[in-house]
């Protein structure tokens, strides 16, 4: 797209297509902006968006969401700051690439950077990176917000050290992996502890096993969708066409262990 464009990470959907994101430099304001690309399976381009301000340095990872969208984080700075100085920041965007909310935390004079994202089951967004703020031992950061970008929690873990992968782990816990300082630039993996409050009224574990079949198919005009469900989860069913663009859903909420049936037409 210009002569300046770093990927920070590509991610199947759910219609098994892809969406790549990057930064571009953009001449008209001088400054570093987000670049998200859809394609479908074939990888033929189904649209692409620029997304930001003069403020947005570079985004540095991503994940696609359940809704065809995408969560992307990097680092952000603001006017007239020290070049050292920036903030973290998370970007939503819908299916259709529109910005849905950004959303920028960190304190004035610190480094604050984010390098990795995960969705958690409830919705909301997991995100690793590093921070210099001596409250969160001046180190690996990682911060829980809800799925309108709002913060949950925030907590540090190794001192001099920066995350660049998170996941969520089947007990609502995480997993972390990063490196030490510029002194000791040693591997680090954090496994968190499992959240106290995790169970399928807030959230849920990923089933290790399911069983999905549409019969008839093809069809015409209706076909019953099968599920079934090894323990108690959340579920979203979403129909999506050969090029990837969203039909209807089906259902979005929890469902109960066993054999579940859905009708499209």
């Amino acid at each position: 797209k210009s002569d300046l464009d770093f990927p920070c990470g590509v991610h199947q959907t759910a219609d098994n297509g892809y969406i790549i994101v990057a930064s571009t430099f953009a001449d008209t304001i001088n400054a570093t902006q987000i670049y998200v690309l859809r394609v479908n399976a074939y990888g033929d381009s189904l649209w692409s968006q620029t997304i930001g301000s003069a403020n947005i340095e570079r985004p540095q990872g991503a994940c696609s969401t359940l809704d065809g969208g995408a969560a992307i984080v990097g680092y952000y700075r603001h006017p007239g700051d020290e070049l050292s100085m920036m903030d973290g920041f998370i970007a939503r965007i819908d299916s259709a690439g529109n910005l849905t909310w950004l959303n920028v935390f960190g304190e004035p004079q610190e480094t604050d950077q984010f390098f990795a994202v995960d969705q958690t089951v409830d919705g909301g967004f997991a995100r690793a990176g590093k921070s210099s703020n001596t409250d969160l031992i001046d180190g690996l950061w990682l911060l829980k917000v809800d799925e309108q970008g709002n913060m949950e929690w925030s907590r540090g873990y190794v001192a001099g050290a920066a995350a660049y992968s998170v996941n969520q782990m089947d007990d609502g816990g995480y997993a972390v992996v990063g490196s030490g300082s510029h002194q000791s630039a040693d591997g680090i993996v954090v496994r968190t502890a499992a959240e106290q409050s995790f169970s399928p009224t807030r959230g849920c574990i990923v089933p290790r096993s399911v069983e999905l079949t549409s019969y008839p198919n093809p069809f015409n005009p209706a076909t019953t969708i099968s599920l079934s469900l090894p323990q108690s989860s959340h579920v979203r069913a979403t129909v999506f066409d050969i090029s990837g663009r969203h039909i209807t859903t089906l259902h979005d909420g929890i469902l109960e262990p066993g054999e579940h049936k859905f009708t499209f037409d």
